[in-house]
């Protein structure tokens, strides 16, 4: 971990953001790629190619640019603008707290997205992302403060070269985190609000009314 935290550090902060921008979409791509086809095994069927992410998100930016009101897409790019600065602030070692308000601004727009078509299928799925946000947020804070408790710092380069693993520190913090994140990621049964399976109540939840460009800056995004 520290050799890793050496060879970030004795970059430059621009190479830093550069190479995240450049890494996370295909490291993302791969393991979105190897949980479908760890899934379909689990259900006793083959499965899609490990690089059926890619394909999917080439097919969508080559469909038509349809949209419900330009609100909609405007949301959305704000929504991908900042989860792309919240994953390079933590690859500049920034502080962490800024990190997680812009993490969550992010999440914000994303919901407001949703509530900016007219579909009843969006709607509720917003109301259930709201409610997985309130539900998780408060832990991922808690779990910031908890390393600033021990490490001094807020600041993300700091957390990670402190000499001694913080599981031992902070062990009732870790498991809350670890908790919460099936509720982050949205596994099931926290996929409700835009889930993959297709729940017959809210069909796609709150990217029902997304297609074209503007659903595969969500699946990049995510």
């Amino acid at each position: 971990m520290n050799t890793l935290c050496s060879f970030f550090q004795s970059l430059g902060l621009a190479e830093r953001m550069l190479a995240f921008v450049l890494i996370a979409p295909l490291a993302g791509g791969v393991l979105a790629g190897i949980d479908r086809k760890l899934t379909a095994r689990l259900q006793g069927r083959f499965g899609p190619p490990l690089r059926q992410p890619f394909y999917d998100v080439l097919k969508l930016l080559q469909k038509e640019r349809i949209v419900v009101n330009k609100f909609q897409n405007f949301n959305i790019i704000l929504f991908f603008i900042f989860t792309v600065f919240s994953g390079a602030l933590f690859f500049a070692g920034a502080d962490i707290l800024l990190m997680i308000f812009s993490l969550a601004l992010a999440g914000t727009f994303f919901v407001l997205a949703g509530y900016s078509v007219s579909s009843p299928y969006s709607h509720l799925g917003a109301e259930r992302e709201i409610i997985q946000m309130v539900s998780y947020e408060p832990m991922v804070i808690l779990t910031a403060v908890g390393m600033y408790m021990v490490t001094g710092s807020f600041k993300v380069a700091d957390i990670a070269l402190y000499q001694k693993p913080l599981i031992l520190a902070l062990p009732g913090v870790f498991a809350g985190f670890v908790y919460i994140l099936t509720i982050k990621f949205r596994k099931s049964p926290f996929d409700l609000s835009i889930s993959h399976h297709a729940h017959q109540e809210i069909v796609r939840g709150l990217i029902t009314e997304f297609s074209g460009p503007a659903l595969a800056l969500i699946e990049v995004s995510h």
